[in-house]
């Protein structure tokens, strides 16, 4: 009994004698049958501050295995609360927040897995604070992980939550902005062959890159002039002596040869014999290897290795339900509900709003959390009128997210940063009626920004108010390769109603998202050099080629090439061509073009090459290319407008065959 006396100091199930407080003696404990409430722990709409009552109630509720619900009323808070068990909240109950700043910022309601940045496994070769064991290489999608030695899975008993990442990281060795890495739960064990099965499949492949012992990343010999180098072969570079840090890190690190040849040059950087691709710079882990262990060659668990780990105290299967969470601060708050290094957590039916001062990032979702689900939220925050705070509905980084019925209405203040930001390897999917409204209609705002390898789908929901859609960020390359670490991807956009600048339709060169991304949902077109109310509904239903092929004649000047077949309403979306076989000294502009009739009509991009050069290439881009090759723009027949391409040439600038493709997204 003393025991338990001890670990409710609120005596809010335990009520020790006055004259033995200890609870050696005994002590009263309450009947509970359902949840806890905070009430038994000193919490009341009457008082400053309910942080300690309403924390004491959670740690019990863990304890137990039970939830915590709140009776309807305003509870005031002077500090943020870290959530650890179920929260379920009164439609009329409000956890008002205030007080003092604090150095990191204002995170109103965390849930957070004990230890937070200890479970990263990112550090080269820091000790494990936790169990934890290499992996083998393995597949995308399973849910069957190996260790290296089959006896180090006895360390992750069935039921426990681990922590699974790969990968490595080319700038910054403390953040896994190149890393997968998520939570999970170990489903069964087997310590003769090593074989751990999760119970959440791995959406990427698992596989070392490299920085492994006896990997080709390991322990590059040093760059030497004059050295014969085969492509493929790594180098080490120091951009100072070995051993020693300093300077530019950007300069030394570990590369590797793109193409055959002898080295020659006063270092690395400016060989103009061989070809080099950076891996890592001097900071990142990898790229010390002439450094001391810690960090240098012979360390165990190289980064990039594939890892599984325990996390110790984890926070899991525990949901806040219902209620307000009210920012009554006189500064900014950074988040107002955190989900950090969780695992299967949820938020439903909460409403984020606030006084007079903004929460800038609303829902954040970080740091390996995985199966977490947002659902019949509301963001109600007032607009940010400063420039510091990102001003974000989700915020989500290295982790998977469902959002379903999420409502974000009101006047946001003009600022190109996104809405929702997906980073680092994220996976975020939003349906279920979701609605994101705008009511300032800024030209520059952004709804959605994905990067570092992150996938984002919308379906069934309603975006308008954005100048910008959907735009990518960061693009990088990879040892897995493209189609699982990319600069970011649209991966399913269908079923919903977009209103989009018809010139914010748009594809980048490093774009892996498909050309179809706006097919299968309905449209409505805002046109830049106008007013809202003539705006244009486009239900587009395909993407498809446009070709176009003529012999160019000398010295030309706006000479109109017509389509060989009418065209019906579409949008712009980009174009390329090739000259073939032309004559040396040359020069082509080609312009495709939006006219009415036979006049000249408004430029929709250039493409310019000189000597018969590649103009524009999905695959290999050289040459002159000019303009802006991948804006949208409206042809709308309705309005008697009509596609068709000029082109100028110089007086070699004849010959051979222009093929021209102009990809389009018709009605």
């Amino acid at each position: 009994m003393s025991a338990r006396v001890a670990a409710d100091p609120e005596q809010g199930l335990h009520v020790p004698p006055v004259d033995k407080p200890d609870g050696r003696h005994g002590a009263w404990v309450r009947r509970v049958d359902g949840d806890l409430r905070p009430q038994w722990f000193g919490a009341s709409a009457e008082i400053a501050d309910n942080h300690r009552a309403i924390t004491a109630a959670d740690r019990m509720a863990r304890t137990l295995g039970l939830s915590v619900s709140f009776s309807p009323g305003t509870y005031n808070l002077l500090a943020d609360l870290l959530m650890t068990a179920t929260w379920r909240l009164h439609e009329e109950t409000i956890l008002r927040f205030a007080g003092r700043g604090l150095t990191k910022g204002r995170r109103l309601i965390a849930m957070r897995s004990y230890g937070g940045r200890e479970h990263r496994t990112t550090r080269l070769g820091h000790p494990p604070v936790f169990p934890r064991a290499a992996l083998r290489d393995g597949a995308a999608g399973t849910k069957l992980v190996r260790t290296v030695s089959p006896s180090d899975a006895e360390a992750f008993a069935p039921g426990s939550i681990v922590r699974v990442s790969f990968g490595y990281d080319p700038y910054d060795a403390d953040d896994p902005l190149y890393r997968y890495d998520r939570l999970n739960r170990v489903v069964r064990r087997d310590t003769v062959s090593g074989q751990i099965e999760l119970e959440t499949a791995i959406d990427a492949p698992i596989k070392a890159w490299g920085f492994e012992p006896g990997g080709p990343f390991y322990d590059p010999a040093d760059w030497r002039a004059g050295e014969r180098i085969a492509a493929g072969e790594c180098r080490y570079h120091p951009h100072l002596a070995p051993g020693k840090l300093g300077g530019d890190p950007n300069i030394g690190g570990v590369f590797r040869a793109r193409t055959t040849g002898t080295c020659r040059g006063a270092d690395l950087l400016h060989d103009d014999g061989v070809a080099w691709d950076r891996v890592t710079n001097d900071y990142n882990g990898p790229g010390n290897v002439n450094q001391a262990q810690p960090f240098g060659r012979g360390t165990p668990y190289i980064d990039g290795r594939p890892v599984i780990e325990l996390v110790d105290q984890p926070v899991n299967d525990i949901a806040l339900i219902g209620g307000t969470i009210l920012w009554a601060g006189t500064y900014p708050a950074i988040m107002g509900v955190e989900m950090r290094s969780v695992y299967r957590c949820r938020c439903e039916g909460t409403v984020i709003r606030s006084e007079t001062q903004p929460v800038d990032i609303r829902w954040a979702v970080s740091e390996g959390s995985n199966g977490c689900l947002l659902a019949d939220n509301v963001d109600a925050t007032r607009p940010v009128a400063i420039k510091a705070p990102q001003d974000r509905t989700i915020s989500i980084y290295s982790s998977d997210l469902v959002v379903r019925d999420h409502h974000y209405v009101q006047a946001r203040v003009p600022s190109s940063l996104p809405l929702i930001l997906v980073e680092s390897f994220a996976n975020l999917k939003i349906s279920d009626n979701s609605r994101f409204e705008s009511l300032s209609k800024g030209p520059s705002m952004t709804f959605c920004a994905a990067t570092g390898g992150a996938t984002f789908s919308i379906v069934d929901s309603t975006i308008t108010g954005f100048a910008i859609v959907f735009i990518q960020r960061n693009p990088f390359t990879s040892a897995i390769g493209a189609e699982w670490f990319h600069a970011g991807q649209f991966k399913t956009v269908r079923g919903n109603a977009i209103e989009v600048s018809e010139r914010q339709i748009r594809f980048a060169a490093q774009d892996f998202s498909s050309r179809d991304l706006y097919v299968g949902n309905r449209l409505t077109l805002t046109h830049p050099d106008t007013n809202h109310g003539n705006d244009r509904s486009f239900i587009p239903r395909a993407v498809r080629p446009v070709d176009i092929r003529f012999q160019p004649r000398a010295a030309q000047k706006n000479t109109i090439v017509p389509l060989d077949e009418p065209l019906g309403s579409a949008i712009f979306l980009s174009a390329e061509a090739r000259w073939d076989n032309p004559r040396e000294g040359g020069e082509i502009a080609v312009y495709p073009r939006r006219a009415k009739g036979r006049e000249l009509g408004r430029m929709l991009t250039s493409l310019v090459a000189r000597n018969g050069g590649i103009l524009l290439s999905d695959t290999a881009p050289r040459g002159v290319v000019s303009g802006d090759g991948t804006a949208g723009r409206l042809i709308d027949r309705t309005a008697g407008e009509a596609l068709h391409i000029s082109y100028d040439s110089n007086q070699r600038g004849v010959s051979g065959t222009v093929s021209v493709r102009i990809w389009v997204m018709t009605e």
